[in-house]
C-alpha cells in the first residue's frame, strides 16, 4: 500500500508542477466575489472578500508566496442539532485571480472541526497549489471542535455521518458550483489530496465519489484508528519502560535528536533501494528489513551507535502488537 501510495504522491507533484506551466500560459481572470451566484440547495455564503498577494504562506512548513485570491466562506445544510448546537458543513474556497482551471479539495485531519486555510500544500513541491493557480477547497466535515481532536460532534447522527464521508462529497460539488460561477467555467480537473484523516477522505472519495474527481492521492490513511492507536501506544510503553527515569520517575527520552537521525539514516541505507532507486524514498515497504543491531555499539554510547537498551527496545516496538491471547493486533513495522 505504501508503494501505491507514494506513486499516488509523486502522480500529484507532477500534476501540480505540470498545471504551472500551463498557468503560466494562461490569460489573468479576476472576477469578481459575490455571495449571490447560482449554488446547490443548502449552500449559503457568509463571506466573500478579496485577498492581496503576500511573500510567504502563514504558519506554512515551506513558507511560499501567495498570488492575489478571492476567499469566499460559506456553510452546506445548516440546521440546529442535538442539545440545541447549530451544525452545518463550513467551508472555505480560495479563487485565485490567474486561474489554472483546476480545482483541489484539501483533505482534513484528526477529527477535523475546523476549517484550515484552502492553501494546498500538501504534496506540493514546496509551493501550495493555490500558489500554481489551483482553486482550493476546505472544510470542517460538518461540526466545530476544539484541538483537532473534539469527539462531542458524534452524539449528533447527522454530524457523524458528515464527518464519515457526506461532508466531502457535498462540499465537493458546492466548490464546483461556486467556481463555475465565480469563472464563469467550470474546473477542467478535479483534484483531492489528503493525509491521515485527510486520507482516509481520499480513500473514501475514490470509492463513494469517484466521478468528482480526476485524481486523488490517499497518504498514510487512518483507517481502523482504533487498532492503530493501540499500537502505537503499545510502541510509548515500550520506549517508556526503557527509558531512564527522572527524579520524580517520569521517563526521559530514550532516543536525542542524533539518535533518531541516525535510525532514519539506517532504515534508508537498508531499505531505500529495495526499489532499484535511491531517493530517500521507501517504495518497497514489503522487502524493507531494518536490523537495529547493525548500529549497535561495541564500546561506549556515540552519535554513530545506539546502546543495547536502546536497540532491543527498536526491535520490540518495530514487533507486531499482540493481544494477551497471542494474537496479532496490528502488523510489524519494517
Amino acid at each position: 500500500m505504501f508503494k501505491t501510495q507514494m506513486a499516488r504522491v509523486a502522480l500529484a507533484t507532477i500534476l501540480l508542477a505540470s498545471a504551472t506551466a500551463a498557468h503560466a500560459a494562461a490569460p489573468p481572470c479576476t472576477p469578481e466575489a459575490s455571495p449571490s451566484g447560482t449554488y446547490p440547495a443548502g449552500v449559503r455564503i457568509t463571506k466573500a472578500d478579496h485577498i492581496p498577494a503576500s511573500s510567504a504562506v502563514p504558519n506554512a512548513s515551506s513558507p511560499s508566496a501567495l498570488p492575489a485570491y478571492y476567499r469566499m466562506s460559506g456553510i452546506i445544510n445548516e440546521r440546529r442539532g442535538v442539545n440545541g448546537k447549530t451544525y452545518g458543513i463550513g467551508f472555505e474556497v480560495a479563487l485565485p485571480d490567474d486561474w489554472n482551471g483546476r480545482l483541489l479539495f484539501q483533505a482534513g485531519g484528526g477529527l477535523n472541526g475546523v476549517i484550515n486555510p484552502p492553501i494546498g500544500e500538501q504534496v506540493s513541491g514546496g509551493r501550495p497549489a493555490l500558489a500554481r493557480g489551483f482553486a482550493v477547497v476546505s472544510t470542517d466535515s460538518g461540526h466545530k471542535g476544539v484541538g483537532g481532536f473534539d469527539p462531542s460532534f458524534k452524539a449528533d447522527q447527522q454530524a457523524a455521518l458528515d464527518f464519515a464521508h457526506f461532508s466531502v462529497g457535498t462540499t465537493t460539488l458546492a466548490a464546483k458550483a461556486i467556481v463555475r460561477s465565480h469563472y464563469g467555467r467550470a474546473a477542467k480537473r478535479s483534484y483531492l489530496i489528503g493525509c491521515s484523516t485527510g486520507g482516509r477522505e481520499a480513500m473514501l472519495a475514490s470509492q463513494r465519489y469517484p466521478d468528482l474527481f480526476d485524481g486523488i492521492v490517499a497518504g498514510a490513511p487512518a483507517m481502523r484508528t482504533e487498532v492503530s492507536n493501540i499500537a502505537a501506544a503499545n510502541i510509548t510503553a515500550i520506549f517508556n519502560r526503557a527509558a531512564a527515569k527522572d527524579a520524580a520517575g517520569r521517563p526521559t527520552a530514550l532516543f536525542s535528536q542524533a539518535d533518531r537521525s541516525l535510525i532514519l539514516k539506517s532504515i534508508l541505507a537498508d531499505c531505500d533501494g529495495q526499489d532499484g532507486l535511491k531517493d530517500g524514498v521507501i517504495a518497497k515497504a514489503g522487502a524493507c528489513m531494518f536490523r537495529p543491531a547493525r548500529i549497535a555499539c561495541i564500546g561506549g554510547k556515540t552519535v554513530d551507535c545506539l546502546t543495547a537498551v536502546q536497540v532491543q527496545a527498536l526491535v520490540a516496538a518495530f514487533t507486531p502488537a499482540k493481544d494477551a491471547a497471542g494474537a496479532q493486533i496490528y502488523p510489524a513495522f519494517p
